[in-house]
Formats: structure tokens, sequence, C-alpha cells
């Protein structure tokens, strides 16, 4: 995730804490693909048929509206914060998967936010649908594991090359080495170019 989107954010944040304000449909229509991507890449085996990846990221933006007040940009971005409730909602849902051993639909947060739901949910369900957002996932779990967390915590995140190389357990020289390579094949698709650019 970018800082266009970090300073949108704190623009918001400034004029309409409240979370409720056409301002933040706007914000969420743009951060929405960078937030289905990372739930989508979070998801493995069974898990992809059995969790729907826009379901939990239209889950973690209700989590964040409900909870603007708990925002702390001493400790970090806005899109880092929304990254660390997405885990949170994703960890649950996963769990609750485990405990139940079957699939659950729907989202359980959407009274929190009864202002918002038809905005959200109409947003999160055109979006989902988008070519562009199937072919970066598509793209992106065809490419192993290491490579999948520099774009997650480089790109989806909005992190540094260091807390990349801290998550592989590598040095940040070839982190970045393999960023670079990364990149470059990753140029070659418009999509993915048109996700980041978002």
């Amino acid at each position: 995730m970018d800082q266009q989107l970090d300073s949108l954010a704190a623009s918001l944040l400034a004029s309409d804490p409240s979370g409720r304000g056409p301002g933040w449909a706007d914000f969420y229509e743009r951060a929405c693909p960078l937030l289905v991507s990372w739930m989508a890449l979070h998801l493995y085996g069974s898990m992809r048929s059995r969790l729907d990846a826009a379901d939990l990221a239209q889950e973690a933006w209700l989590q964040a509206l409900g909870s603007l007040e708990r925002y702390d940009p001493s400790r970090g971005s806005f899109l880092q914060w929304l990254a660390g409730i997405s885990r949170n909602v994703i960890r649950g849902a996963l769990h609750t998967q485990r405990a139940r051993g079957e699939a659950s639909g729907g989202t359980s947060n959407l009274e929190r936010i009864e202002a918002q739901r038809d905005t959200v949910t109409g947003i999160t369900a055109r979006l989902a649908q988008d070519e562009t957002l199937r072919a970066v996932v598509e793209l992106l779990r065809s490419h192993d594991d290491d490579d999948r967390v520099l774009v997650i915590t480089c790109v989806l995140e909005g992190e540094t090359l260091a807390e990349a190389a801290l998550r592989l357990g590598i040095s940040v020289e070839a982190a970045s080495k393999r960023w670079q390579r990364l990149r470059a094949r990753l140029a070659s698709s418009q999509h993915f170019a048109r996700l980041i650019a978002i």
C-alpha cells in the first residue's frame, strides 16, 4: 500500500474522525483492491475455497472504521495499522474454521458501522469481481512464498525492505536484490502495474 493512501487517510482523520463521511468510502474504493489482494495471498490450501478474501477485507475495513479513535500515528502509518487489523481478522477467521471444521459465511461486523454498510458492501462486491484483482492474485500465487512475502510487505503493507528481510530471515542486501529481480519480472504485468498505481 502506498504513501498517497496514507496521506489521504491523514487528511480524512483530520476532517472526519467519525469514519462515516463520503471521503472514507472514496478511500476504501482505492484501498479495497490492495486489501483484498493482501487477504487472498494469506489464504492457503482448502482455506481458499472456505474463506472469501473480499468478505475478510470488508470485515477488516469495518473493524477499522469502528476503531478509528484507537489509531496512533506515532506507532506507524494508517495502512500499517490497517494491515495489523487485517492480520487479526484473518487469524480469527482461520481459528473459527479450525474450531468448526466448516466454512462460515458473511461478515460479523457489518452492524458496527450501519451508515457505511451498503456503501462498503457495494464497493467490495464490485471490486472483488475486477479482472485486474483476480489476475494479480493468480500471478502472485504463481510465485514462491518468499516472493509473496516481499510483495505483501513492501507493496501491500508499505513496509521497508528491512522488515521484509527480517520476515524472510535474510540480509537487507539479499532482500534488496531479490526485490529488484521480482519487480523486473512483475513489471511486464499490466495488471500488477495497475494495482500498485491505485
